[in-house]
């Protein structure tokens, strides 16, 4: 009886290791054929037949705008599949975006071998990124594009640097920014954030160095916000001899839209921060239009209308909820200012000036971490 037991034991043993073998030569094989089959670039979008039409426009609106980028061909699949059914879109795409009930379908063999990204506005918060997220699997920022701009940015550092200036200035998009008409900045480095290309006259006047954006939704995708955002900047590049610095997940889009200017587009690799470009610059960072968010402010913060697109932005909230919701909701509406104004950004801060660097704004700001620096207007410093 014990041999025979043991012999039990044994089999079972050895069926287990058989059935392991087995599941990962399929995945091997799988992920092999995914390689050599047709419509790689290929991107299925899931939708049920019950979603809201306003929502399936949206949807047919971001899959419209964003194939062609790397290649990639985006198709909207309105209708309820059955599981053969969403097995066989392995053999047909190379990527899957879902919304809805297919959220849930994602674990099935083989497509769970496939990027998949969630990209339902109403329920998922990172929707536009999920876009974002595909495309950087099917067309990746290949490590030799990387290093090439990361070539560029050691040029453009070292030009800068030569002129020997002891300031840069970082100027954002709150309604402090409107001082900027009455100020001259050309004893420092300009960086510009975000919509502020909107100005063309305070752009023409600043004549900036560098230009940072880094949002999917706001500055990436195909909103109306970002649309004329995009806009703008093309605009502007054709004006100015300036830089482009974004996080490289974009930069298939991004290349793809402004390829003309492909040598002033730099994609920064996750993990590298926007302001220390400041830091590179010079030791002294002095900052315009970064108000902070008072009570009164809906949804962020208030931006200077001059230099934004205030119009637009309400739209996005109707559009894309969920990321309004989970970043701004209703009973913390100053959740995410906070954390990305809070003690993190103070103690990199105060890190920079225990090492020699300093900080000062040109207008007060409600930031718990840039409330704590000086402010000076035109050198006159006024106690916090």
């Amino acid at each position: 009886m014990a041999a025979s037991a043991q012999d039990c034991t044994t089999q079972i043993s050895l069926k287990r290791c058989l059935d392991q073998i087995l599941k990962q030569t399929l995945k091997q094989t799988l992920a092999g054929l995914s390689r050599v089959l047709p419509g790689r670039k290929a991107v299925a979008v899931l939708v049920e037949p019950t979603i809201q039409p306003a929502t399936l426009k949206i949807l047919h609106r971001a899959a419209n705008t964003f194939s062609g980028t790397g290649g990639i061909k985006f198709s909207v699949l309105s209708r309820q599949l059955s599981t053969t059914g969403l097995r066989a879109l392995y053999l047909r795409y190379g990527a899957l975006l879902v919304t809805g009930g297919y959220r849930d379908t994602v674990t099935l063999l083989p497509i769970r071998l496939l990027p998949v990204a969630a990209v339902d506005p109403l329920l998922d918060p990172m929707a536009m990124w999920g876009w974002h997220n595909v495309i950087e699997a099917l067309s990746p920022c290949t490590p030799a594009r990387l290093k090439e701009s990361g070539t560029t940015f050691g040029v453009l550092i070292r030009g800068l640097m030569s002129v020997g200036l002891s300031k840069c200035y970082i100027f954002g998009t709150g309604p402090s920014l409107n001082k900027a008409a009455d100020m001259d900045f050309k004893d420092g480095y300009r960086i510009i954030c975000n919509t502020i290309c909107k100005d063309r006259d305070l752009v023409r006047k600043l004549q900036p160095h560098i230009l940072v954006a880094g949002d999917a939704l706001y500055h990436f995708s195909d909103t109306k916000h970002a649309q004329a955002f995009l806009t703008d900047v093309e605009l502007r590049m054709e004006e100015c001899n300036f830089a482009f610095c974004y996080p490289a997940i974009f930069d298939a889009f991004v290349t793809n839209r402004l390829a003309r200017f492909k040598d002033r587009l730099i994609p920064i690799p996750f993990g590298k921060r926007f302001d220390p470009i400041g830091c590179q610059l010079a030791k002294e960072i002095w900052m315009l239009g970064f108000d902070g968010r008072k009570s009164t402010d809906k949804l962020f913060w208030t931006n200077s209308t001059q230099h934004s697109y205030p119009e637009f932005v309400e739209e996005m909230r109707v559009e894309y909820p969920a990321f309004y919701n989970h970043f701004v909701p209703s009973d913390k509406p100053s959740a995410y200012f906070e954390s990305v104004h809070g003690d993190a950004l103070d103690q990199a801060m105060t890190i920079a000036e225990q090492n020699g660097w300093s900080f000062t704004l040109l207008s007060p700001s409600t930031s718990p971490a840039l409330a704590k620096r000086r402010v000076a207007y035109r050198g006159i410093e006024s106690a916090i």
